[in-house]
């Protein structure tokens, strides 16, 4: 059953989105259950305990604000997504920084909503991909998307994971990145490493910054191509309708 939160505090969004997500998975005949909060203050308090798969949060609310409200989300509840609803696209950096899944504006498009419903439906039904590796004596099955990124010294890829869990490997890098074929949020920024776009914090143009807060360089051949595929990037998280 797919657990959805509804945060706003004006009761005709809540009320609408409530409506357009009823209408759209009773179609589907896929069982889900939605709460609806007025307050990020409220819809805090009762996130850890239910778990919510999707939460839909109004960027301006009195007290504390959405994007406020999904800082706090994202320390207790790091998988449920966020989608942000705002006037304007202003907080669009701050929904990047937060790992949002979308971005919609008011008043609501029907089409763009149900969309992004179609898209949240599908990330939850897509199977997770993994990768085989050999480390030490064990053949280790690795989730591609707890990848933060990895890098080749000496002979060794040296995996670096979600929850400071660590990976060796013995391979070529090349041969390494080829278990990355199709992965459109992967990227070798230099010679040696390999990163993943969904783990980077900050990115300036010539240096990434990942979530455990490990730098990594860009060389100057692959900046340009390191801007472009970082905006393809941003475009498909924050834009795509």
């Amino acid at each position: 059953m797919l657990k959805i939160a509804v945060i706003d505090d004006e009761k005709v969004y809540r009320d609408e989105v409530q409506k357009q997500i009823k209408e759209i998975l009773e179609q589907k005949k896929h069982p889900f259950q939605i709460d609806l909060y007025s307050t990020g203050e409220q819809f805090v308090v009762h996130a850890e305990k239910k778990g919510y798969d999707l939460a839909i949060l109004d960027i301006y609310m009195e007290g504390m604000n959405g994007v406020e409200t999904a800082e706090k989300l994202k320390k207790i509840c790091p998988d449920t997504k966020v989608v942000f609803l705002t006037t304007s696209r202003d907080y669009a950096v701050e929904g990047f920084r937060l790992r949002a899944f979308h971005y919609l504006l008011k008043p609501l498009d029907n089409h763009a909503f149900s969309s992004m419903l179609e898209e949240f439906l599908s990330s939850v039904k897509k199977e997770e991909r993994f990768i085989q590796c050999q480390s030490g004596n064990t053949q280790v099955s690795i989730l591609v998307s707890a990848i933060l990124y990895a890098e080749h010294y000496k002979h060794q890829i040296f995996i670096y994971l979600e929850k400071e869990k660590e990976i060796v490997t013995r391979m070529t890098f090349r041969e390494f990145i080829s278990l990355f074929e199709g992965e459109k949020n992967f990227f070798v920024p230099n010679r040696g490493t390999i990163l993943n776009l969904e783990k980077v914090d900050q990115f300036d143009g010539q240096y990434f910054w990942m979530e455990d807060g490990k730098e990594i360089p860009v060389s100057r051949d692959k900046q340009a191509q390191a801007k472009s595929v970082f905006s393809e990037y941003l475009y498909r998280k924050l834009w795509e309708d």
